[in-house]
């Protein structure tokens, strides 16, 4: 509480609230190509929205089909949620023309097997080749269906000023908030969590859950809130046992260096290729920095070339990346004005909470938190663990929306608003009334409706797509747009006709640099 006390008095002052008017936001969003059939679109992604190699907003994330939405960075909430409807009205005109639109939920759409998900490709350049090989070796580790489940992060930054003033200097300020954002992260996932049910096509034949059936076509929790946070969404069981400290920026690169280093059985099992083609770019735990699932990464923009870990020790942190989003199905960009300013609050709040050095022993804690959460968060007795002692779920949801309402105070004083005490409220009536969540509302609406999760679904998708095909873009900003397209495609071409080195060589220059 003294530490809590005495950063709310320092930034209550004129210079704190000055600095938290300059927080900078980002949302990456994805969603699933699909049919008018409701199944996963098997297409190559369109030209008419740019290269995905290239296009600085509108790109792929694991499959083809898979569209990945990147804003720009902003000050003003709103800026950042029109960034996005604009993106998705260009985006949704240049589907309807050759009749697809966007999955709304994150879980998946009607999908066959493994082998119907296209791997998201990105052109005949090693980078590009580096990309694909990635998505391949995942899919190789932990199956394509598991990289189709699609969500939101949503990246923070405070000013450079206000976290030295604080902490003495911005690393160390935002390794004290990701620690708490790790204990905390099932109060977000309670709230927003908007997957409690899915289509039977996800799992695969023998794949043992205690999900129950709804109808023929859907399985389902009574009390989930987000099964794409849990052990059937995305999720490594290779990582399960992993243990990385965020104490610090040294002791959080160290884990992910060593991770990167270290062969485990059943990949090497796996081998590096298949029939003469690389399918792996190593046998290691981890292969990359952004296999390393979390509800929250610390994160610098790197220079070109640079792989993230380079970034991170050459300049410390920028920002936060918090992970642990479900699309809100019943919103047409997948998150909401009022869910940005709530995370806003949460991730202040998780600034100014003390924040202990994490344990390997709280890490597993802190797992089965949020797993109780993904299974059963609305559940009327739902009973978390705090240091080994059970705590009553709901009671702690609402003492930590305390904190929250203390940030919401800081941020509307300095916004001249009271939108950020209204995002808290509600949420707190959430907590009071669980049916108001989303998965709540998901559930309901099936029995409402008498719908399978994949028809109600397609349902909502629909309706998405008419909201924003009715979304009109000015001339300008349908140029502005177009232009972007024309760029990212001509610098894909460029790119192509460069010389390359032999791939394999790349792969292991790339490797060898950490």
């Amino acid at each position: 509480m003294a530490h809590l006390e005495r950063i709310y008095r320092t930034l209550s002052h004129d210079s704190g609230l000055l600095a938290l008017a300059n927080l900078r936001r980002g949302i990456e969003k994805e969603s699933l190509r699909m049919t008018r059939e409701g199944a996963l679109a098997r297409s190559a992604h369109p030209r008419s929205i740019g290269s995905a190699l290239t296009h600085p907003r509108i790109t792929t994330d694991f499959a083809e089909s898979q569209i990945e939405f990147i804003s720009g960075v902003h000050r003003a909430v709103h800026a950042c949620i029109d960034e996005l409807l604009d993106l998705h009205a260009f985006v949704y005109q240049k589907l309807a023309d050759q009749g697809e639109l966007l999955w709304t939920s994150s879980m998946p759409c009607l999908i066959g097997g493994e082998e119907d998900i296209p791997l998201a490709g990105y052109g005949t350049t090693n980078e590009g080749r580096l990309k694909h090989l990635y998505r391949m070796s995942l899919a190789l580790r932990y199956g394509a269906k598991m990289q189709t489940v699609s969500g939101i992060h949503y990246n923070l930054s405070f000013p450079k000023e206000l976290l030295s003033d604080v902490f003495g200097s911005p690393t160390p300020a935002y390794m004290h908030l990701i620690r708490n954002v790790n204990r905390y992260a099932w109060l977000p996932i309670l709230l927003f969590g908007a997957s409690p049910a899915l289509c039977h096509t996800f799992l695969a034949e023998g794949v043992v859950h205690k999900l129950k059936r709804w109808d023929s076509g859907t399985l389902y929790r009574q009390f989930a809130t987000s099964l794409r946070m849990g052990p059937l969404g995305y999720t490594g069981r290779s990582q399960r046992k992993l243990y990385i400290t965020c104490n610090s920026l040294e002791g959080y690169t160290e884990g992910l260096l060593r991770a990167m280093k270290t062969p485990y059985a059943p990949f090497s099992s796996l081998g590096l290729y298949a029939k003469g083609q690389r399918q792996q770019m190593s046998p290691n735990l981890l292969q990359f920095e952004a296999e390393y699932y979390g509800n929250i990464r610390p994160k610098r923009s790197p220079n070109p070339g640079e792989r993230a870990v380079e970034a991170l020790l050459r300049g410390g942190v920028e920002y936060v990346e918090l992970r642990c989003i479900d699309l809100n199905p019943f919103d047409p960009v997948g998150i909401s004005a009022e869910q940005v300013r709530f995370f806003d609050c949460f991730l202040l709040a998780c600034l100014i909470m003390d924040s202990p050095e994490d344990t390997r022993e709280e890490a597993r804690e802190n797992r089965r938190n949020q797993w109780r959460v993904v299974r059963s968060g609305r559940a009327p007795r739902l009973t978390l663990s705090s240091s080994g002692s059970p705590r009553e779920g709901r009671a702690w949801a609402l003492e930590l929306l305390e904190v929250c309402k203390l940030s919401a105070e800081l941020l509307d004083a300095a916004n001249d608003s009271h939108q950020y005490a209204a995002a808290v409220a509600a949420q707190v009536e959430t907590i009071n009334h669980p049916d108001l969540t989303p998965s709540a509302r998901i559930l309901s609406e099936l029995g409402r409706s008498k719908q399978s999760f994949f028809s109600y679904s397609k349902d909502l998708a629909i309706a998405n797509q008419a909201l924003m095909l009715e979304r009109e873009l000015s001339s300008e900003r349908r140029d502005e747009l177009e232009a972007e397209v024309r760029a990212s495609l001509e610098q894909a071409q460029r790119l192509e006709s460069e010389p390359q080195v032999d791939f394999d060589e790349f792969v292991d220059a790339w490797l060898a640099r950490v």
